[in-house]
């Protein structure tokens, strides 16, 4: 099963989109930090990219589906099956009380 993939498939894309909405949770934000220099320190903190959550956005998204099928080869149908899937196990660990 690809589900336990799905969190990592929402961050690769993170990586390239500002938004991924994955049906049934809500949107994923992509929140750009530069990098940072501290010159006292003699350091630089390399570019970042922070995942912001909003869990009112349910509109249905193809992009994520169509990314995990290109990226894995696995059928669009199977992506679906996989983000339903991961979407669920994230309500139930939610109303169980867990956060792993």
């Amino acid at each position: 099963m690809h589900s336990e993939k799905v969190p990592y498939y929402i961050l690769d894309l993170l990586q390239q989109v500002p938004s991924v909405t994955v049906q049934g949770l809500g949107r994923f934000d992509a929140i750009f930090h530069p990098a940072i220099i501290d010159s006292g320190r003699q350091q630089i903190k390399p570019p970042r990219i922070e995942p912001a959550f909003e869990s009112n956005a349910q509109e249905a998204e193809e992009i994520l589906p169509a990314y995990i099928h290109y990226v894995s080869g696995i059928d669009i149908s199977d992506a679906i099956s996989a983000i339903r899937s991961f979407s669920q196990n994230v309500h139930h660990r939610l109303s169980e009380g867990l956060s792993h």
